[in-house]
């Protein structure tokens, strides 16, 4: 009988099989900033238990708009397998069957986690595997490991000699990174795009507290930049990469000595990248075109959020 109950044609082998694997898988979605908080969360966990991390790619395949950009890194990650998702692909059998399974594995069943409101200490407190799905867009998910991850979410290939140019421009000067997204938001009714406003606001504060700034502008629409952005200190399209080479606008970013953010985690990473302890860094509040969405956890200490929208913006 229980030969015949665990031969490898039985449904709840491979869930027992799988129980017993030391391994968090994390879902990829989003642009680049999105996977960079994604892959900063599963490595955490998975060092916490000392367990393998996985990356769950599978929405790529249908999902066109974004692909995964992880591969320019030297992540700590692999790929998961089929095989190895199909360990969370059905809920765990309940009852008496289901504790057996347990008892005879001597491991907790298969867990999938989904990311709450805002920071969660719960994720913590999971029992492995975990298949996680969510954002997790909040530093106090991976602080304690910044420079893991930043080493792992810096580029493996040298900069090409375009890129290594403005490198040098900006460690020259009092450079202040401006990021203005446009692209997908302008249908967005959840975050919207920033009024010119807030840039404005941005600027004359920076330029109020750094001596000689130079903004180097990052967007993915120059066009209403060069019509919408003038300020009297000088400023620098950064035009040099197009959307298959965002990492290295991320990279370019994190360069700058300042940072003036979209309501996006591209920019954010940017300026948490940056490790100088006299950056500055404003951000929008509120981050999101819906206000009702709160982000208490999303800005570190120190971050200047500053009104998105005043009586004055259009």
């Amino acid at each position: 009988m229980w030969r015949n109950f665990f031969s490898t044609r039985h449904p709840h082998q491979r869930a027992i099989r799988y129980a017993t694997l030391s391994f968090v898988v994390t879902r990829l979605h989003g642009g680049l900033g999105n996977q960079f908080f994604q892959y900063a969360a599963g490595r955490a966990l998975a060092l916490r238990y000392g367990a393998a991390l996985k990356l769950d790619i599978g929405i790529f395949v249908e999902y066109t708009l974004r692909r995964y950009e992880l591969d320019k890194y030297p992540i700590q990650a692999t790929i998961a397998t089929e095989e190895e998702l199909s360990a969370f692909a059905h809920e765990p059998q309940k009852g008496r069957v289901g504790r057996l399974i347990d008892t005879i594995s001597g491991r907790s069943r298969p867990t999938r986690y989904r990311e709450p409101k805002c920071f969660d200490p719960a994720l913590f407190g999971l029992s492995l595997p975990i298949h996680l799905t969510g954002y997790w867009q909040s530093e106090r998910y991976f602080q304690h490991i910044s420079e893991t991850i930043r080493r792992e979410l810096t580029p493996v290939a040298p900069l090409d000699a375009d890129n290594e140019r403005a490198l040098t421009d900006i460690l020259r000067s009092s450079s202040i990174a401006v990021h203005v997204r446009r692209g997908d938001y302008l249908k967005s009714a959840v975050h919207g795009t920033l009024p010119v406003g807030y840039y404005r606001r941005a600027m004359d504060y920076m330029a109020s507290r750094v001596s000689k700034p130079v903004f180097y502008v990052f967007s993915d629409e120059p066009s209403w930049v060069h019509e919408n952005l003038h300020h009297p200190a000088p400023l620098v399209q950064m035009n040099i990469n197009g959307p298959e080479r965002g990492f290295r606008d991320i990279q370019l970013m994190s360069a700058c000595q300042y940072h003036i953010l979209a309501n996006s985690s591209f920019s954010w990473w940017g300026a948490w990248m940056n490790t100088s302890s006299e950056k500055i860094v404003i951000a929008p509040k509120p981050w999101y075109l819906r206000k009702q969405i709160e982000t208490p956890d999303l800005f570190p200490e120190g971050w200047i959020a500053i009104p998105t929208y005043d009586l004055y913006d259009n």
